[in-house]
């Protein structure tokens, strides 16, 4: 049975389903590594990673661009949820292996989604980190906020002074 070349097919889906999946492996692991880059501070292969890792997200947005073009014209109710449509194609093929492929692609982002905020959060916390070692270098160190006799806040920022040049 031939097909157009435009035309959808679960095997044309599964494929592209199947592809994002490998970007979306590729990618876990890259934040994987990204995470003990971050942990030991090595920035050197942190910026080696960042291109490999824009890389691979642009692939995936470009890819999410596609989906969302396949349900346009392939989905039958346009009113429905993306998740909903989804599941209503994936039906419509009646195919165990687009269904697996669906589920695993979905858990993979949700896995990157996650690496991600946890690696967002280890950034941030290198940033006060060093922000605070720079303000004790400069002498700036910021002490607790305190209330003061109105009970407004004060910071108790005493300055001090390293040297002078």
């Amino acid at each position: 049975m031939s097909h157009p070349s435009n035309e959808l097919t679960c095997e044309k889906l599964v494929s592209h389903i199947n592809n994002d999946i490998k970007v979306c492996e590729k990618l876990l692991t890259l934040l994987k590594n990204e995470r003990e880059y971050l942990k030991k501070r090595n920035f050197d292969e942190l910026d080696k990673l960042i291109e490999d890792k824009a890389k691979a997200l642009k692939h995936l947005e470009n890819s999410a661009n596609s989906r969302t073009n396949i349900l346009t014209q392939y989905a039958s109710n346009l009113s429905d949820n993306e998740e909903v449509r989804w599941q209503k194609l994936i039906e419509k093929f009646n195919s165990h292996d687009l269904l697996q492929s669906w589920v695993r692609l979905k858990q993979l982002i949700v896995d990157c989604k996650s690496e991600n905020e946890i690696n967002g959060k280890l950034m941030t916390r290198n940033e006060h980190t060093f922000n605070r070692l720079l303000d004790i270098l400069r002498g700036q160190e910021k002490g607790p906020e305190l209330y003061t006799g109105k009970g407004s806040k004060s910071g108790n920022g005493a300055k001090h002074q390293l040297g002078s040049a």
